[in-house]
């Protein structure tokens, strides 16, 4: 394991209004508050970035979209919270996007959740694949780290959870399954059979990360 790699990792609940709860991971200074994604032809994941690095007086809120983060406002802890509330509620009601749960991680590209992870404070993936007599635990740099590589013409997508990045199969995009389904025993039929294409193209592996948070 990476020297300087401190795997503690604690989770605080950050609650508003709206009765939902986000789950907030204390990587190091960087928080994330919401993570928002919308479904459909416009597919796009959204992140809220809380950044206390200058203490909660001095707090900065930021988004990252597409792998790229842009700062939003500047103020206490608190403000920042309110304010992260007020842009979520606004890209939810406006845009259609759905906020996430833990139960329900946001899948996104490689790049983007790299990119994720990375401002987390992750700098390490360890991965089975690269493991050697030299390296008995494959540890990757998470900028260099090239995910899984699919088959029979699927792909992958990626979500980070806190402590590590599932890679999940994504069917091929003319799999010629009908969706269409009315009775329960057509519903099992058809996932069933999208089970299997996705055996396919490959397996859903879970990829813990590491690094030094304190970054």
């Amino acid at each position: 394991m990476t020297a300087g790699f401190r795997p503690s990792i604690r989770g605080i609940f950050h609650c508003s209004s709206r009765s939902h709860v986000d789950m907030i991971w204390i990587m190091s200074a960087r928080q994330i508050v919401h993570t928002l994604k919308k479904d459909g032809p416009a597919k796009e994941v959204r992140h809220l970035l809380l950044n206390l690095e200058n203490g909660p007086g001095a707090a900065t809120l930021s988004q990252l979209i597409n792998a790229i983060e842009t700062p939003i406002a500047a103020g206490t802890q608190y403000e920042m919270g309110q304010k992260a509330d007020e842009v979520a509620e606004v890209w939810r009601a406006n845009e259609e996007f759905k906020y996430t749960s833990d139960n329900s991680p946001a899948f996104d590209s490689l790049k983007n959740t790299i990119a994720l992870a990375a401002l987390m404070g992750h700098t390490f993936v360890y991965d089975a694949r690269y493991k050697s007599q030299r390296d008995l635990i494959g540890e990757v740099p998470l900028s260099q780290w090239p995910g899984m590589t699919p088959k029979n013409g699927g792909g992958y997508l990626y979500a980070f959870d806190g402590m590590k990045i599932i890679a999940e199969p994504t069917l091929p995009p003319n799999h010629g399954i009908s969706m269409e389904f009315k009775t329960p025993q057509q519903t099992l039929t058809v996932m069933k059979k999208i089970a299997e294409l996705r055996d396919t193209v490959g397996p859903r592996v879970e990829f813990l990360l590491g690094g030094d948070q304190s970054l």
